[in-house]
């Protein structure tokens, strides 16, 4: 299992994951998606930590939950446990799992005691959606200046091509022998979480400027002097993280202006 660990390889940090083929994803019209595993004892992702989890994430959301007297319920029968980690992790700044930014687990002894199960966490993309924007909202920040107002929701497809993606997972691991996959859902959805969202789009890059703001040499439409690059001008954001095409645009960017400003 050491393969799915996140571990230095020729001074390069690298991790394995499962991935949905092209042939899988044109088959069944499905989103890009990866899996990652982590190594978890039998406390790990319990039913208070998971109601927690829920509890939370939809008080950021502005909204109740499905069954939250059920959740409330999980969380103050293990209140103690619950306390006893947050201090861990707020307080005492100790990881209490490996995670993308804690690894080498795979070279621990005694693992095969330690833990009982693996967590699957799952990178998705979403479809590009009109209705998900950056606008400024009406608070004002120390300056005086309007702050954004991030609107981001998952569409129906997203929600869809998660579930049945996870279904192809669970298949696969039987199929393979590597276990049972369990899909843990919020009411009929999948639970989401917030961590590890890039925010893109908002300026996205097409040849028509009624579809998109910018041209593909980054230009804005119209504006022979104005210049825009990162991961506003994608098209669709896939399901990696964005880094590596935000440098190479910007290095692209660079060279389409200085052969620009050679003529």
């Amino acid at each position: 299992m050491a393969l799915y660990d996140l571990r230095p390889v020729n001074n390069v940090t690298v991790m394995g994951k499962f991935a949905l083929t092209e042939e899988v994803m044109r088959r069944d019209k499905l989103l890009n998606m990866t899996a990652l595993l982590y190594p978890r004892d039998e406390r790990f992702r319990s039913a208070a930590k998971a109601s927690a989890k829920i509890l939370f994430s939809s008080i950021r959301q502005g909204q109740l939950p499905k069954n939250v007297f059920q959740h409330l319920q999980n969380v103050i029968m293990n209140i103690d446990d619950l306390v006893v980690d947050w201090y861990k992790y707020n307080v005492k700044k100790e990881y209490l799992f490996p995670d993308l930014s804690h690894g080498g687990w795979s070279d621990h002894e005694g693992n095969e005691q330690k833990y009982t199960k693996f967590e699957v966490l799952s990178q998705t993309e979403q479809t590009p959606n009109p209705d998900n924007r950056v606008t400024l909202s009406n608070q004002l920040d120390k300056l005086g200046c309007p702050q954004a107002k991030l609107t981001n929701h998952w569409s129906e497809i997203d929600i869809c091509s998660v579930k049945r993606s996870q279904l192809v997972f669970a298949e696969e691991f039987a199929s393979a022998g590597l276990g049972e996959l369990q899909i843990e859902l919020d009411g009929d959805r999948p639970v989401a979480s917030l961590s590890t969202h890039h925010n893109m789009g908002t300026t996205r890059m097409h040849d028509d400027p009624k579809q998109g703001v910018v041209d593909a040499n980054s230009q804005v439409h119209g504006i022979s002097n104005l210049f825009i690059t990162g991961s506003s001008v994608f098209p669709t954001g896939g399901y990696a993280n964005p880094t590596l095409t935000i440098v190479a645009l910007a290095i692209r960017l660079a060279d389409h202006l200085k052969a620009e400003l050679c003529h």
